[in-house]
């Protein structure tokens, strides 16, 4: 008997796209799957449109009220069953491949945490974009690695249940990584990151959390990394998220960017400042030519 996974779908008001995510992951090629919904208390038609589709679709739905995605996650953490698990967005589409490739990688590294996998990254209309990372081979990491910015791609990462069993998310924060990755690799030496085939689509949508909320999620990761200040990596991490939150902050809010530099005058030796200190002088106009070369 094949081992089987969880893939816990986090829906919150997206009634329009969770019939084809569900879809997705029912007609993976890997047939030992369950499937699990957990609604955060959407206020669209999600929940209507999920009830339908369990006539067609055999999945437990887990309706709660709404908390945010961690509560979400912490609360599908204890409902699971399967030997590992997938944490899925209620929009993406998982490739009918997803399971068996990266069930293949955990047999390779049966004491991985984690694996996370390439994916594909495609517009509004449906149209491939391109891979979110460049081909490459299989990668030991561990919590320093995670620390400096590894490469985890959340919405492609399944997980050992037994790993996530043994952690609690911080509700406080509004997304689950990276405190996901740094728990399980404090508890776990290392995690596995694929940057081979993709195993899913992922839309970019305009309106979607990590656009409009970046900032918060850059000054929460690094209120996170504070818990992490005795590991020899930390100051060289801090700096880095504190680089990224300039260079958004370059971008839509240019006095609060000097202001910030000025407070943080170290930042100017960090690796990657010139760019940031090149946008911050352009006019805003230019940001999107400047983010993909052209200027």
């Amino acid at each position: 008997m094949s081992k089987l996974i969880s893939v816990v779908v986090l829906s919150y008001n997206h009634a329009d796209f969770i019939a084809n995510t569900i879809e997705s992951i029912n007609t993976q090629n890997y047939k030992n799957v369950e499937i699990v919904v957990v609604d955060d208390g959407s206020t669209d038609s999600s929940v209507v449109v999920l009830k339908e589709l369990q006539k067609k679709i055999d999945f437990k739905l887990v309706q709660k009220n709404n908390g945010g995605v961690v509560s979400a996650i912490n609360l599908a953490i204890n409902v699971v069953s399967g030997e590992f698990t997938i944490l899925h967005s209620c929009d993406d589409i998982s490739l009918s491949e997803r399971v068996t490739q990266q069930i293949e990688v955990f047999l390779k590294f049966p004491d991985a945490a984690f694996v996370s996998s390439n994916i594909n990254l495609v517009n509004e209309d449906g149209i491939h974009q391109k891979e979110l990372h460049k081909r490459g081979s299989l990668k030991k990491i561990t919590l320093d690695d995670a620390l400096l910015g590894a490469n985890i791609t959340s919405v492609g990462c399944i997980y050992r249940t037994s790993c996530l069993k043994k952690i609690i998310l911080n509700e406080g924060y509004i997304a689950e990584d990276p405190q996901i990755h740094f728990l399980l690799l404090k508890i776990n030496s290392y995690a596995i990151v694929d940057h081979g085939a993709p195993v899913l689509n992922y839309y970019l949508r305009s309106g979607s959390l990590s656009g409009t909320k970046m900032p918060t999620l850059l000054l929460q990761n690094l209120e996170l990394l504070k818990e992490y200040r005795q590991r020899k990596v930390f100051k060289k991490a801090y700096r880095q998220v504190q680089v990224s939150f300039l260079s958004n902050l370059s971008e839509n809010v240019k006095k609060d960017a000097i202001v910030y530099l000025l407070k943080n005058p170290v930042l100017i030796k960090v690796k990657g400042i010139q760019r940031v200190l090149v946008k911050l002088c352009l006019p805003s106009r230019f940001h999107k030519k400047f983010k993909s070369g052209r200027c």
